[in-house]
């Protein structure tokens, strides 16, 4: 239980967690997120994981 699932990021800002370790991300969405934990609205940290639902990709089963 030791071993954490997400990456942590110090920023100047608040921290950022992600939940992407063997998952690639764009250079433009880390841009992004770095951006994110300057804002005033920001609690602790900000969390991001990767897009894990079907989406229009999804098949029906018949």
């Amino acid at each position: 239980m030791g071993e954490h699932r997400y990456v942590y990021t110090p920023t100047e800002g608040r921290p950022i967690y992600t939940w992407t370790r063997g998952v690639p991300v764009e250079d433009v969405a880390w841009q992004q997120l770095r951006n994110v934990p300057s804002m005033p609205f920001i609690f602790r940290h900000v969390a991001a994981m990767p897009d894990v639902h079907w989406g229009s990709e999804r098949r029906s089963a018949r």
